[in-house]
């Protein structure tokens, strides 16, 4: 075999990043195929409370009601999605976490059209908050 020291691009070192990107794969697989969390908002004024992101990236909530949302605490370098959905009256609403910082301080507006669906996105930069960014608002 050859010295890595000596042929830095022989089969040692070929072989090596192989497997590290072989591993790297595997671990993104993982994450990005780590669980589903779906939700349904019972009743008018229900709370919901999204998971770790760490267990649950991806959040689903039909609303059939007005909602207050917690979220996990806040770490650097988490991040998750949540998808909201109205249910066949619309009409819902949601109330954001004081954690949660907007875009120019302001909230967006939910669609409230039956049956449509409001994306949104959540990621941790400072270890407080969570920088809410909207991935896309009325999908039908």
């Amino acid at each position: 075999m050859p010295n890595p020291a000596t042929d830095p691009h022989g089969a040692y070192w070929l072989n090596t990043v192989a497997t590290e990107l072989r591993e790297e794969n595997l671990n993104a697989r993982e994450i990005v195929y780590s669980g589903t969390n779906i939700n349904t908002v019972a009743a008018s004024g229900a709370a919901q409370t999204i998971p770790d992101p760490r267990v649950t990236p991806n959040n689903h909530i039909t609303l059939t009601g007005n909602c207050v949302l917690t979220f996990p605490t806040a770490a650097t370098g988490r991040g998750f999605t949540l998808a909201l959905k109205q249910d066949a009256t619309g009409g819902r609403t949601v109330t954001w976490p004081a954690t949660v910082k907007w875009a120019g301080g302001a909230t967006p507006t939910l669609t409230v059209t039956a049956a449509r669906w409001d994306v949104f996105s959540f990621v941790c930069l400072d270890g407080t908050n969570w920088f809410g960014f909207v991935g896309g608002l009325n999908f039908s």
